[in-house]
């Protein structure tokens, strides 16, 4: 993320070379930054970080069961 985050701000400076101002513009910023926490704090990231199983199956009964959506599967 941090590396296309990166990528996109070097090639707007290389487009963009002979007017940087974008870059000292606050509401760029503001919504970089807006957009940033959101995606960190999103359920996606969670699941990157942790990598927690989509599925898992109960030892009692063996059935495969999707804790996301709470419904058995045989």
């Amino acid at each position: 993320m941090l590396g296309f985050l990166l990528a996109v701000i070097g090639g707007l400076a290389y487009l963009r070379r002979n007017n940087l101002e974008f870059l000292y513009n606050k509401n760029v910023w503001a919504f970089s930054a807006l957009c940033f926490c959101l995606i960190m704090t999103s359920g996606q990231m969670w699941n990157h970080i942790r990598g927690p199983p989509y599925a898992h199956k109960n030892p009692t009964t063996g059935q495969v069961v999707r804790p996301s959506l709470s419904l058995d599967i045989s």
